[in-house]
């Protein structure tokens, strides 16, 4: 048998160990790694949720985004559900990159929405449509500003701005 035989015979097993030692050790840190099935959700979610529901009952007029945010800002942006990464660049710039941490490009059944101050992204959140719909919003491409981002429901729990009505 030649030199070049040989590596590849000794060269084989060790790269079969390795493989095998790494799908080993990846399977035993996803089993080892709890997943809570019902996480503690983002405290804006949180706060945007109670605020629908504050507005279902009756108990406010319209659902003010800048009355549950405790960060400063002076744009929202909506995108919705596959939305490319390079859309939201061109809407928001580049500064997302080190704010949000998204996936709205292959999720499906969530919004996205961008809150910038002085051109820039200050803090994101994917919110599971579900129950409401953000995404229609998408098509104020320019955004809303911190005085217009006063929204309320139609009859099929889609989020419209009141700037509409």
């Amino acid at each position: 048998m030649n030199k070049q035989g040989l590596k590849i015979l000794l060269i084989f097993p060790v790269v079969v160990l390795l493989i095998c030692g790494f799908i080993i050790v990846d399977t035993y840190l996803r089993e080892s790694v709890p997943i809570a099935e019902n996480p503690t959700p983002d405290p804006l979610e949180a706060e945007l949720s109670a605020m629908i529901s504050r507005y279902e009952n009756g108990e406010t007029s319209f659902i003010d985004l800048s009355a549950i945010t405790s960060f400063s800002w002076d744009r929202l942006y909506v995108f919705g559900p596959y939305t490319p990464l390079s859309s939201l660049e061109s809407t928001v710039g580049r500064s997302w990159r080190n704010i949000c941490f998204t996936q709205i490009d292959v999720l499906e059944g969530y919004d996205l929405l961008v809150f910038t101050k002085n051109k820039r992204v200050v803090r994101c959140l994917e919110y599971l449509a579900d129950k409401y719909e953000f995404s229609l919003l998408e098509s104020y491409s320019s955004g809303f500003s911190i005085q217009e981002a006063r929204f309320v429901l139609d009859e099929n729990k889609t989020v419209i701005w009141t700037g509409d009505k």
